[in-house]
């Protein structure tokens, strides 16, 4: 508790963000919840990549996936956001198991190839399935306001205290898991798979278990998206969301779960810090990302705890000269 100290008061920061003006600023709202839902999907592929050592590209799949299953769930079977959210999960979890037990045979280039192809299937039945069921092209419409037991979620601070006390039960339960024997063995697969098979640990069970878990959290993101957004699009679960999601995990720092929260923070904050450079905006975009991934390659959070450590050992050598002297 005392090393995360620090986390925990920025959690809190941001979880009484909005008391902190006598008037809530809608646009500090409007970004701080998409960075919100960002976070869990950052922290579902930190499971599969720095714990796992499984680099997919397809997670925007499964985000495409809990986001048209909830959104579906209430627009066509006039299901309540609640009973939408269930729907949601286990959908996404059964098809992860199915192909969590299929590709987590392969290994390597292979791996990484299956998870790009399941990602781009799942956008393109999207796209060519009837109008009528998805939308298509032109995306899903209708989707209401969140609302659990009665309560309506339907202003943008009630909907930030959702999506934030999702992101603080995903760190939690994360954090949590990782600590365990259960990420123990995880770690064991990851760092060398012969070896822990022949202390008793099954791969492959293993490895479905926490992809399974890894993209039921990237459903329960897409879920929150939905009906944060009211609407759905293609466009919305590209390769590209993909692609920005490994690289807040690698910018926040890989194998850390906290450092997911920086990496969504910097990465969806960019833009909005950059826009006055107009023409410059990607290629200043660009060139901070690559420095970042170049000179801190343990991320921002092992920049961070980095420093830490460093200011420890510098306490501690004055402490001892002080007691020398």
């Amino acid at each position: 508790m005392r090393k995360h100290i620090g986390f925990i008061l920025f959690i809190t920061c941001i979880i009484l963000f909005p008391l902190s003006y006598g008037k809530i600023d809608p646009f500090s709202l409007k970004v701080l919840i998409p960075i919100g839902i960002y976070t869990i999907l950052a922290i579902s592929l930190d499971l599969l990549i720095g714990y796992a050592g499984q680099i997919s590209l397809g997670h925007a799949g499964f985000y495409a996936l809990g986001a048209y299953a909830s959104g579906l769930s209430t627009v066509k079977l006039h299901l309540s956001p609640i009973f939408g959210m269930a729907v949601s999960i286990a959908s996404v979890f059964v098809v992860a198991l199915i192909i969590g037990l299929t590709v987590l045979r392969l290994k390597g280039y292979y791996f990484i190839i299956a998870t790009l192809s399941f990602g781009i299937i799942v956008v393109g039945l999207i796209t060519s399935l009837p109008t009528e069921i998805t939308g298509g092209g032109t995306g899903l419409s209708g989707i209401p306001d969140f609302s659990a037991f009665g309560f309506d979620f339907d202003s943008a601070t009630k909907y930030f205290y959702l999506v934030w006390a999702f992101v603080t039960l995903t760190l939690i339960t994360s954090y949590g898991i990782v600590q365990s024997r259960f990420g123990r063995a995880i770690c064991a697969i990851h760092t060398d798979e012969l070896a822990a098979s022949c202390m008793g640990i099954n791969p492959t069970k293993y490895k479905v278990q926490i992809f399974v878990f890894s993209a039921v959290l990237a459903g329960l993101s897409g879920t929150l998206f939905a009906h944060y957004l009211k609407f759905l699009a293609p466009d919305d679960f590209s390769l590209f969301v993909s692609i920005d999601i490994i690289i807040m995990v690698f910018v926040g720092g890989v194998g850390t779960i906290f450092g997911s929260v920086m990496g969504a923070f910097l990465i969806k904050m960019l833009p909005e810090l950059l826009y006055r450079l107009k023409d410059y905006e990607l290629l200043a975009h660009g060139t901070i990302l690559i420095l970042i991934l170049v000179f801190l390659p343990g991320g921002l959070w092992g920049f961070l705890d980095d420093c830490r450590s460093r200011l420890r050992g510098l306490f501690d050598y004055a402490t001892r000269n002080r007691q020398a002297l």
